[in-house]
């Protein structure tokens, strides 16, 4: 058994008005979701995130110079699930960041506020990613999230129940 440990986070950057954006309109303490997963080859603990410009990784020491951990949940995984998810978020490396879904997103938010229930008019996801997407994308992909919602309209938000859910324990018959 491996592990794999879905993070809510924000920014500790220097002004990070984007996650003080996201946080606001919200209304959680987080901005940011990420996947952390150990380096078998190398033992370096990894970070895997659609953020910037693109999904990237990250060692823990670099990630925790930009993020404070709000919420983590450690999930227990056999060995398949694990590389899977290793081999889903390296071949996501350099999608990018899905700028135009977030400003789709934006206008969900805008219509929530008016009373008026709407999806993400832009349709990108696998295209391009942001952080929610990327995470729920590869827990899609190892079988271990079955969400009703459309990947187009995640958010860490809504993210956070969903993970919360999950059991502690995957197995490849999960």
């Amino acid at each position: 058994m491996k592990s794999i440990t879905i993070v809510f986070s924000k920014a500790i950057t220097f002004f990070p008005i984007f996650s003080w954006l996201i946080m606001l309109a919200e209304g959680t303490p987080f901005s940011h979701v990420a996947i952390k997963m150990l380096d078998e080859e190398t033992g370096v603990m990894m970070y895997y995130q659609a953020s910037h410009t693109q999904v990237n990784a990250m060692t823990e020491a670099t990630w925790l110079t930009q993020e404070t951990i709000i919420f983590s949940f450690t999930f227990n995984v056999d060995d398949s699930i694990a590389k899977n998810a290793k081999a889903f978020a390296l071949k996501a490396l350099g999608i990018p960041y899905g700028v135009l879904g977030i400003c789709g997103l934006a206008i969900v938010q805008l219509a929530k506020f008016v009373h008026i229930k709407m999806h993400n008019p832009f349709k990108e996801i696998g295209a391009t990613y942001w952080c929610s997407a990327f995470v729920a994308a590869i827990l899609e992909n190892v079988k271990e999230l079955q969400t009703k919602e459309n990947l187009n309209d995640m958010t860490p938000a809504d993210l956070l129940p969903m993970i919360k859910s999950l059991p502690t324990t995957w197995t490849a018959t999960t």
